[in-house]
């Protein structure tokens, strides 16, 4: 037990190390409240994507499956 828990101790660690901090963009903070006739959804494509038109088809698709799911 204490071989796992040191593990996945490790792992945490390397991965907080290797993370990198994107400042959330200003809109984000400033969503419209949803009504009974139209659904804000927000979808978030990968940071690093290089190809701007998959990123953004990456955000819509998600943004549409967190709709489908409100």
């Amino acid at each position: 037990m204490k071989r796992n828990f040191l593990f996945f101790v490790f792992i945490l660690a390397s991965n907080l190390l290797m993370a990198q901090y994107y400042p959330v963009p200003e809109w984000f903070s400033n969503i419209p409240a949803s009504s009974s006739t139209c659904i804000y959804s927000i979808g978030i494509s990968e940071p690093r994507m290089q190809d701007t038109a998959l990123a953004k088809q990456v955000a819509i698709n998600r943004a549409i499956s967190v709709a489908a799911f409100l």
